[in-house]
């Protein structure tokens, strides 16, 4: 698995929808990709995240792929479903 700087700053974009309308593009920054991954994983419906994109630099995180980064071992925040020990 190759190395990702969590700690980097990201920008989220998404658009959300439903009944037939669609909305505006909202732009969200977080100061670490975590937070931006954690967010869009833990807040947004599976038909929204399909069409986000996180940007971390030059890189840049497409729909469904945030899980993939939410479920990587080496990612930093405590998920949803982990709760404290």
């Amino acid at each position: 698995m190759d190395p990702f700087d969590f700690e980097a700053e990201a920008v989220l974009f998404f658009r959300q929808s439903g009944k037939g309308r669609s909305y505006p593009l909202t732009i969200r920054r977080f100061e670490r990709a975590c937070e931006a991954i954690l967010f869009a994983a833990e807040n947004l419906s599976h038909f929204t995240i399909k069409g986000c994109s996180i940007e971390i630099g030059d890189i840049r995180i497409d729909g469904n792929d945030v899980y993939d980064f939410y479920r990587r071992p080496d990612f930093p925040l405590i998920r949803l479903n982990e709760g404290t020990a």
